[in-house]
């Protein structure tokens, strides 16, 4: 099961197929699986070292922590953007 979370993958659907990005990488598990899911196919990524991995580990929980932690994060940013827009349509 892969939690997504819009900090760490994007998930585009189109005229019956999906596509996930960028890639998963199973490295808890024994098989270490990385791949991408485009067009509902599964494209298999090259073993990854463990050095690699513990970056990419690390710059994930970054990024979480930028999107959920940061108080005016982009979502906010963008939900406050639409309330002015729908408060200026009413108060005309």
């Amino acid at each position: 099961m892969t939690p997504l979370n819009p900090a760490k993958w994007r998930l585009v659907e189109s005229v019956g197929s999906a596509s996930l990005s960028p890639s998963v990488g199973n490295w808890s598990f024994p098989c270490r699986s990385h791949y991408w899911i485009t067009g509902n196919q599964v494209r298999w990524a090259a073993a990854m070292s463990a050095e690699k991995i513990a970056a990419v580990k690390a710059r994930d929980r970054r990024d979480v922590e930028a999107m959920v932690l940061q108080p005016r994060g982009l979502f906010v940013r963008f939900i406050d953007a639409v309330a002015a827009k729908v408060a200026g349509w009413f108060r005309r």
